[in-house]
């Protein structure tokens, strides 16, 4: 497989919408990780999919020897849009999309961006899904990757998978600092303690506008 070719594809492919504060590193981390995967039929869930970039990464990187899963929720109709489109343009399938918002929605952070671009977001979905609804629709068994980027509301997705019986193999999410529920990075690592995850990696973005970062993994059994 030749990763640089396929990752050259996927960008020519692809309309993007913004970036993250550890683009390079985090998709370098990202192949790396599903270096790992040994489910039979991997499964991504991308919250906050927006282009799907990482989405559509994931897919390419099985679709020779696998039969993955892509399910991506999105709370915007126009980045819903956008990604059905790059989904389309880079021609993967077994993709699902969800307009519909995880976890409470941080209202004040999509009126700060509407104040700058008011026809980015387009209609924001006023339907809430959960992981657990997810797995009863989908019948999971198990989600090699879960990557989240969801303006805070990664909390309760991480809270909610302490009462789930799942297996999640790895976790990449962006957390932030100035979200309706404050700081999430601490209280994310303290989640991924309860979860039994191993960090990866945890970088808390302190200086001007950006994300943090962390990458999270199972741990094996017997391994504390």
């Amino acid at each position: 497989m030749n990763i640089p070719n396929i990752l050259e594809e996927i960008k020519q492919n692809t309309k993007f919408q913004g970036g993250a504060s550890f683009e390079d590193f985090q998709i370098r981390a990202f192949i790396d990780a599903l270096g790992n995967t040994v489910a039979r039929n991997p499964t991504m869930i991308e919250a906050g999919s927006n282009d799907c970039f990482y989405s559509i990464l994931f897919n390419k990187l099985f679709e020779r020897t696998e039969k993955p899963l892509n399910i991506c929720i999105e709370v915007s109709d126009k980045l819903i849009e956008l990604g059905r489109a790059n989904v389309l343009a880079n021609g993967c399938d077994n993709f699902s999309f969800k307009h519909a918002r995880i976890g409470e929605l941080d209202e004040s952070y999509f009126d700060m961006i509407k104040q700058s671009n008011p026809n980015l977001w387009g209609n924001l979905s006023i339907e809430t899904i959960t992981i657990k609804n997810l797995i009863k629709e989908f019948e999971l068994k198990e989600i090699s990757m879960l990557h989240m980027d969801i303006q805070g509301s990664e909390i309760f997705v991480l809270e909610e998978l302490i009462n789930l019986d799942i297996v999640v193999e790895d976790i990449f999410l962006s957390t932030h600092k100035d979200s309706l529920f404050g700081s999430t990075h601490g209280k994310c690592i303290d989640l991924f303690k309860k979860l039994n995850f191993e960090i990866v990696f945890s970088d808390e973005y302190k200086g001007g506008y950006g994300d943090g970062l962390i990458i999270a993994k199972r741990k094996s059994n017997g391994q504390s």
